[in-house]
């Protein structure tokens, strides 16, 4: 069995429609910049609200670890 090393490549995606269109505009991206990406973590989700006159309004935040 061989050993093996990888390199860790952080992207960061944002949506203020739900935590998986981040996930997914991450994946594009990561898709469109690197090659061959077989697997990815999705590290530290985060929301953040607040209010925008009447309207309550979230951003979401995903963090990827593509590997190849």
């Amino acid at each position: 069995m061989t050993d093996h090393v990888y390199e860790i490549i952080e992207i960061t995606g944002t949506s203020t429609q739900s935590m998986e269109d981040a996930v997914n505009k991450a994946v594009v991206k990561a898709d469109a910049s690197l090659n061959n990406i077989r697997w990815f973590e999705v590290k530290h989700p985060r929301r953040r609200r607040r209010w925008q006159g009447q309207m309550l309004v979230a951003r979401h935040q995903a963090r990827l670890h593509p590997k190849r």
